[in-house]
């Protein structure tokens, strides 16, 4: 009998097989590992009354411009943030390291560790000095070029590093923290509305924290896989 071929699939339909095998891939354990710590600092944060919702996650030179005053508890959503990127880039450049120097001759995943590292210091770095909202790139288009430039980049790693992505990290981390940055971005977009400022920071910045905690346990898994391979081991 002649077997039956299947018809190719197409662009759309590949694009959501890979993401569902991503997502099926990382176990249930390691998503939780990643999410619930930054959930329960969102819910602390929102359950108080002492200080508006709004100044404990946005950026705390942003609030102390608005308000005239300074606090340590302003932007400390922000700043953990800002941490947790940092951390994000000095594991993934760690990992590269170990990597290239045990002679494994697993390039291509330092690489891949390198390209997640510069995403992550790139970010920290906008974070930290307010790059994206300070008005220094007006002329090439501000906010929205930096926005820009960032998706380039993360689109650039998912083309080039898919198949590290897919077959050989949790790369379901790493959907969802794309999905969650883009939740931050959609609801940016929408404006403050004065009513429901509380609920706006803590969604959108919510969103972007809880993006940043899935991204840094991403590359953390990462590089401990590269360490793995380093030392000529599998991923149990």
């Amino acid at each position: 009998m002649r077997a039956i071929s299947r018809p190719p699939r197409s662009a759309p339909s590949a694009i959501l097989v890979a993401l569902a095998a991503c997502l099926r891939r990382t176990p249930a354990s390691v998503y939780a590992l990643a999410i619930l710590p930054a959930v329960a600092i969102l819910v602390a944060m929102g359950a108080q009354t002492s200080v508006p919702v709004g100044h404990l996650t946005r950026d705390p030179l942003a609030v102390a411009r608005e308000t005239g005053s300074l606090s340590a508890v302003y932007g400390i959503l922000s700043n953990l943030g800002v941490l947790a990127l940092g951390a994000s880039a000095g594991a993934a450049a760690s990992g590269a390291a170990i990597l290239l120097a045990s002679g494994q001759g697993r390039r291509r995943y330092a690489a891949f560790m390198l390209l997640g590292a510069a995403i992550g210091g790139a970010l920290a770095l906008d974070d930290l000095f307010m790059i994206h909202e300070s008005g220094q790139f007006a002329a090439i288009g501000g906010e929205r070029t930096i926005i820009v430039g960032h998706a380039l980049a993360i689109a650039a790693y998912l083309a080039f590093f898919r198949h590290e992505i897919i077959v050989e990290t949790h790369g379901g981390l790493l959907v969802l923290s794309l999905g969650l940055f883009a939740t931050s971005v959609a609801i940016d977009a929408t404006g403050v509305d004065a009513p429901m400022e509380s609920l706006y920071w803590l969604a959108e910045d919510g969103a972007k924290f809880l993006g940043i905690a899935a991204w840094t346990v991403f590359q953390i898994a990462a590089t401990t896989d590269a360490a793995r391979m380093a030392a000529g081991r599998s991923r149990v």
